[in-house]
């Protein structure tokens, strides 16, 4: 018969020097399943019992967790059940407090910045958050989505916040209801807006007056595009020193990954324009940590001052488009969709396209690539009807 046994699963290793702890059903000596059920270092694991101990904020409420996880797996599996199908009775207090802690432990400020959102919002909405993973239903989430919606919540953020808050229940041991799990909130599906070569050489070649504000900002954009479509917020941030030996070399801000990209003569030709004269290679991003703030919340207003470079950029965006004669609504955003439209009609081989567009999975990689084409072929129908 088949066994429950908990780990600390050193084979992987998270910001922080975190390692998952593992729910495993061992059948054979060989572990068949795996579930996540929190993080902790090793020094704050008690490899004896199993649990987590003092070291580590609210350890008591993680082992609580834990056994209580143990015991749900032990008893489906005595029965023949699927042990990860059990609904856990953790409440969702709990599991956004230990996703609160394990966000702010792992470094993860924008990640923490979203579950306290939620969590504000639901402290708002509901007097007693002590409410069982098994009672988090469909139903449940229909209110709680009427009530985001009352509150002037739009669709999209909407959608994020179950994100937000599903994440946070399956991250920290707890399990998702059948109907929970695949609740969604409509939304309408919106077109990945990109420019065509022609629009895109307009803002390229666009000739401004020499001291004008606004070249620094399309040098920006069409750097972006070069450097395939790299984030704002990567290149707002990034110094002359990423970019030696006709390299781009970051990491990204978002996901961590670390990129190594070829300059192509035309990015030279901007970044050496700009190379050694700010203190990042554009002279937008202008933030400093205070020593008197502790880190994150150092991180915070470094996360509040690329937000507002961005909006910088974008604001800027919209003239430069219209002297270039370009009718889209232009942004720092359309710089990924746009290079991705190049890639994909130049080489139309997504096995290609996926590592240049930083996809790790191929399925997500090919849905970004029909969106993309999706409003070139009703353009291409619409022109069919006249």
């Amino acid at each position: 018969m088949a066994s429950v046994k908990v780990i600390l699963y050193t084979h992987k290793t998270y910001s922080g020097g975190r390692h998952p702890i593992m729910l495993q059903i061992i059948d054979g000596n060989k572990a068949v399943k795996r579930k996540q059920l929190h993080t902790c270092t090793k020094d704050q694991w008690d490899d004896t019992t199993k649990r987590v101990n003092k070291k580590i904020e609210n350890y008591s409420l993680i082992n609580v967790m834990i056994s209580d996880r143990v015991a749900e797996a032990e008893k489906a599996v005595l029965v023949g059940e699927n042990p990860f199908l059990t609904v856990s009775n953790i409440t969702l207090e709990e599991v956004i407090q230990l996703e609160l802690e394990r966000l702010s432990d792992a470094g993860k400020h924008a990640g923490h910045a979203s579950i306290t959102a939620v969590f504000n919002d639901l402290k708002t909405f509901y007097s007693n958050l002590k409410i069982p993973l098994k009672n988090i239903d469909s139903a449940w989430y229909n209110k709680f989505v009427g009530k985001l919606v009352n509150k002037g919540n739009k669709d999209n953020s909407i959608n994020k916040k179950l994100k937000v808050l599903k994440r946070a229940i399956t991250t920290n041991g707890g399990v998702l209801t059948s109907t929970g799990e695949s609740f969604t909130h409509g939304r309408k599906e919106t077109l990945k807006q990109k420019l065509t070569r022609d629009e895109f050489i307009a803002i390229a070649n666009l000739e401004l007056p020499e001291e004008s504000r606004l070249i620094p900002v399309r040098d920006f954009f069409v750097l972006q595009v070069y450097l395939r479509g790299v984030r704002v917020g990567d290149l707002l941030q990034a110094t002359s020193e990423h970019f030696k030996n006709s390299r781009f070399r970051y990491m990204s801000d978002k996901t961590g990954r670390h990129y190594d990209i070829k300059l192509l003569p035309e990015a030279e030709v901007i970044v050496n324009k700009y190379l050694n004269k700010y203190e990042r290679l554009f002279p937008f991003f202008k933030w400093k940590p205070d020593p008197k703030l502790d880190f994150i919340e150092n991180d915070k207003k470094r996360l509040k001052h690329k937000e507002s470079c961005t909006a910088v950029i974008n604001y800027n965006l919209k003239p430069i488009s219209k002297l270039a004669g370009v009718k889209k609504n232009v942004s720092s955003h359309m710089a990924k969709h746009t290079y991705a439209k190049f890639a994909d009609v130049a080489i139309k081989n997504p096995m290609l396209t996926m590592p240049l567009l930083g996809h790790s999975s191929l399925a997500v990689h090919q849905k970004y690539l029909e969106d993309i084409r999706k409003d070139d072929e009703l353009d291409d129908a619409a022109d069919l009807i006249f």
